[in-house]
């Protein structure tokens, strides 16, 4: 705001749709952005007493952005909507000495609380204060943190993913769930809840892929200015979410010219041995950057760009015996075991401009560009051979529009527009394109039968919102419309599947029984399957929120936060609309105390449900696409080897296969409703002297129309309940969550020498699906019986993270070192237990039976401890620095186990599995990495 606001003016009463009433309060109410924060506070004379009138002046120190205020007769002043940075505070008045602040930091969603003193004298005179901001942000009522651009530039984060900077916030886990190369997720659960479930911003706007529920291609980590993770979002501004936001602000430049250039380096000779194979396996990876940021007219117009390359050859160990590699090359295949090279990279580039047109409009334009391939993204190793796998190619582009106006004392818009286009292909290994081979137990290669999967996806988004800003409150409206056009194929099974069994005798063809490598080398399968039809999609959906939010300050410890969100959703379909989403939000915080204060709230969050399972019912439906089936064991039909004596293993076309010897598998909507969890949280803060915030937090989180699949159609005392289909599998709205959690941490002051965060998290987690990719229940029929323990979340987490910067005095050799550490200890991960065969006689394949007495998800991993560092020098030569570092991931070189050997049974005679157990998936052995970064 400028010098001169009328502060007997109010905003009076204000009716609204939501309900939300004006209550008198004594100090503004401040209401950040979602790319934006504010300085708030008080100024004080010399004894204490407040001090009106008083012209308070923020300054950028990048671009030279100015904001004022005047204080109200109480002391207290607030400058609204700057972009996080630093900032130099004036405070003047007539009679009094200006006090000039420098340093002063705006952190990105937050209010920087500031208490200045007034000395009487001259105004020309000016004092310098040396008070540093407050730990305690009073506006803030929701239970999140936020990652500084020190941080994001010190701790050592694998590959420069600087997503996984979500996994140092409590509450924050890794993604355990099944992980299709079509389907990946967002690779973050919050709060127990599904890892598809959540929003991930970019400046204000959207940055996932909504057919799948991931991330789309972000850019350079150099690139950002700040990170904010919000476990409980309760401002009504934030939806599309029923887990948590990730608020992404990027890099913008400054009236000086900056920039840096960065190189990363690692291969298999600075890498321990793996831990399943105890030998080392090829590796190499080259990582490097550049950024530049200057004016193009000072304090008006500025750019900046960022580019980034990652390449990584690195290698799956396929353990397939060399006996069965022998017997599949003689029948014509071509595999291979032992170390096999893959190949992975990725290309970004940010190019991004900012226009300040005068102190109250300020406007950007952005522009991110990426390509990416992964020739392991359809995931393969261990008995799956390279020819099974899948390879991604990506072509992710985005152009964002944003700005923010101050249209008077009383009024500021904020506008966000959006245009993306991702286009995706799925492709298979196999060079052939051939038919998928799964010989059970031994070895499994070809097409694999999702493959291939090309996708495009084009994404509009506008969002719009207004403050209205007066000295009893302030109040935020908005709206926030997303487009998106899908254009893809799910060809099931199209390239044909064939799976070889163990097989017993059958009269007139094998006298005795064979093994499942037997069956395949004599060319018997027990099934054949392949898809037939139009397996094309090209589709549309929309959402659209709206928003109410009001905030007061009730006296001058006491905020309160009320909101009403709206959340429409039109998905695919056969989904129908759910048009009823309606999501109140309250929440406060309480200042008991100078330096202690209480905050929290209660909210519901609605979540958008990934476009997949839709395009699945819609294609696979039996009648736009079906799967042709033959069975070994359908006596006198059509059998399973007269396929495989053709060209290809296939048949040419649908009417050459004939009709479906197996009923048809298809899937169908169920009963549908939008995704939502209701939140419930209770947080203490406590600042100590030395600059130490500890807190104590309590989250109640329960998830409910979370979408599964299920089969509908099992066999029930030896027969179909529609024998005209074999699985009828359905997705609906009926699954559920349960999270329950205390966290315990401590933060010294962000951006100081000594920069820790420390967590200890204990939560209890429960649900009964966590992904409708996860397969089947064990009674597809009673899904309440499936209630157990989250794979994704352990019962104890403590985490520390941070750095420490020597001091820039003292002797040289003691000067510019930067130590860094992100350390994580978590309790055994949950998983779930499997006889290993169909123990309940409901058809299931595979089976998905555990065995008698055993719950799901009731048996736990090891225990794992990951320690990473960063060690790192840096060397001033005239305006430019030099820096070295050496980075180590998992220091202490622990086998942390990830995945085990889940079947307990070999078969239904109960005979143990000797594999038990024993660890299919291991974290990564010690790896060290090398690198130097020039900047001026």
């Amino acid at each position: 705001m400028n010098a001169g606001f009328d502060r007997g003016t109010a905003i009076g009463r204000l009716a609204i749709t939501t309900g939300l009433f004006l209550v008198s309060a004594r100090i503004l109410a401040q209401a950040t952005g979602t790319t934006t924060g504010d300085i708030r506070g008080r100024v004080l004379d010399e004894s204490g007493a407040a001090v009106a009138g008083v012209t308070v002046t923020a300054v950028s120190r990048e671009s030279g952005l100015v904001r004022s205020d005047l204080t109200f007769p109480d002391g207290a002043f607030a400058i609204r909507l700057l972009p996080p940075g630093l900032y130099r505070l004036t405070a003047s008045r007539e009679g009094f000495r200006t006090a000039a602040l420098d340093d002063v930091r705006v952190a990105l969603g937050s209010s920087t609380p500031i208490e200045l003193r007034l000395e009487i004298g001259v105004v020309t005179e000016s004092v310098a204060v040396t008070a540093r901001a407050g730990l305690i942000d009073p506006a803030s009522s929701d239970l999140g943190k936020t990652i500084g651009e020190e941080k994001i530039r010190n701790l050592p984060i694998n590959q420069r993913n600087f997503i996984e900077f979500s996994l140092t916030t409590p509450g924050v886990v890794g993604d355990r769930g099944p992980q299709p190369g079509a389907a990946p997720s967002s690779g973050l659960s919050f709060n127990g809840q599904s890892p598809r479930y959540n929003n991930i911003l970019v400046d204000g706007l959207d940055n996932n892929d909504p057919a799948v529920g991931s991330i789309r291609t972000t850019f350079s980590q150099d690139a950002v200015e700040e990170y904010q993770v919000i476990q409980t979002p309760f401002a009504a501004e934030y939806g599309r979410a029923a887990g948590g936001i990730v608020n992404i602000v990027t890099h913008s430049g400054s009236n000086d010219l900056h920039g840096s250039a960065f190189y990363f380096y690692r291969d298999d000779s600075l890498a321990a041995h793996n831990f399943l194979t105890g030998g080392k396996t090829p590796y190499n990876q080259d990582q490097y950057g550049a950024t530049i940021g200057g004016p193009v007219v000072r304090e008006r117009l500025f750019y900046f760009g960022a580019a980034e390359r990652l390449a990584v050859t690195d290698a799956n160990v396929v353990t397939i015996s060399d006996d069965t590699v022998g017997a599949i090359r003689r029948s014509g295949f071509d595999v291979e075991n032992g170390d096999v090279p893959f190949e992975r990279s990725r290309n970004t580039w940010l190019l991004k401009l900012d226009w300040q047109r005068s102190s109250r409009h300020s406007f950007s334009l952005r522009g991110t560009y990426a390509d990416e391939e992964d020739e392991n993204q359809q995931r393969w190793g261990g008995l799956v051979a390279r020819s099974g796998g899948g390879v991604r190619r990506i072509e992710d582009s985005a152009i964002a529009a944003t700005g923010v106006s101050i249209l008077s004392e009383m009024v500021s818009n904020e506008f966000r527009a959006l245009y993306s286009r991702r286009e995706q292909r799925l492709d298979s290994l196999d060079p052939t394109g051939g038919v998928a081979v799964e010989i059970q137990g031994f070895a499994t290669f070809g097409t694999n039968q999702l493959l291939p999967q090309p996708r495009d996806l084009t994404t509009y988004q506008a969002f719009d919102a207004v403050s209205l800003f007066g000295s009893r409150g302030t109040y935020k409206f908005g709206l926030d419309y997303l487009h998106t056009d899908v254009e893809g194929r799910l060809p099931l099974y199209f390239s044909g599947l064939y799976v070889f069994s163990d097989l017993p005798a059958i009269p007139g063809l094998l006298p005795a029984p064979i093994s499942a490598l037997e069956a395949f080398e004599a060319g018997i399968p027990a099934g054949f399957a392949q898809g037939f039809g139009d397996p094309a999609a090209k589709i549309s959906a929309n959402q659209l929120g709206a928003f109410a939010q009001g905030e007061w300050n009730l006296t001058e410890r006491l905020l309160l936060r009320l909101g009403l969100r709206y959340d429409y959703e039109d998905p695919v379909d056969p989904f129908p609309t759910d048009s009823d989403n309606w999501a109140p939000r309250l929440s406060f915080s309480w200042a008991g105390g100078r330096t202690w204060r209480v905050r929290g709230g209660i909210g519901r969050f609605y979540g958008v449900v990934s476009f997949a399972p839709s395009v699945l019912a819609a294609i696979e439906n039996g009648s736009r696409a079906k799967v042709v089936s033959r069975s070994i064991e359908v006596v006198g039909a059509p059998s399973p080897l007269e396929p495989w004596t053709l060209p290809n293993h296939r048949f040419a076309n649908e009417a050459e296969a004939g009709a479906s010897v197996v009923p048809l598998t298809i899937y169908r909507a169920g009963r549908f409703e939008s995704v939502y969890s209701d939140h419930a949280g209770l947080g203490w803060e406590k600042e100590l002297g030395g600059g130490t915030l500890l807190n104590l937090d309590y989250i109640r989180v329960r998830g409910r129309k979370i979408l599964v699949e299920r089969n509908v159609n099992p066999v029930v005392n030896g027969s179909r309940p529609d024998p005209s289909f074999s699985e009828i599998f359905l997705y609906e709205s009926s699954g559920k969550s349960w999270y329950d959690a205390v966290t315990i941490g401590a933060r010294t002051r962000p951006g100081s020498r000594l920069d820790l965060a420390a967590y200890y998290t204990y939560a209890d987690a429960e649900d009964d699906s966590i992904d409708w990719s996860e397969g089947q229940p064990e009674d597809p029929l009673n899904i309440g019986g499936e209630r157990g323990p989250t794979i994704h979340v352990p019962r104890h987490r403590a985490q520390l993270s941070g750095s420490y910067s020597s001091p820039e005095s003292g002797a040289w050799w003691k000067r510019g070192w930067i130590l860094a550490i992100i350390a994580d200890h978590t309790a055994g991960l949950p998983y779930n237990e499997l006889a290993g065969f169909d123990r309940n006689k409901n058809g299931d394949f595979p089976p998905s039976d555990r065995p008698e007495g055993v719950g799901r998800n009731r048996r736990t991993l090891p225990s794992a401890t990951t320690v990473d560092l960063r060690v790192s020098r840096r060397f001033r030569l005239g305006r430019a620095t030099i820096e070295g570092i050496v980075e180590a991931f998992n220091v202490f070189n622990r086998e942390n186990v990830l995945e085990v050997n889940g079947v307990r049974y070999r078969d239904p005679s109960l005979e143990p599995n000797p594999d038990f157990g024993r660890a299919t998936r291991t974290s990564d052995p010690r790896r060290i990495q090398i690198g130097g970064r020039v900047s001026f």
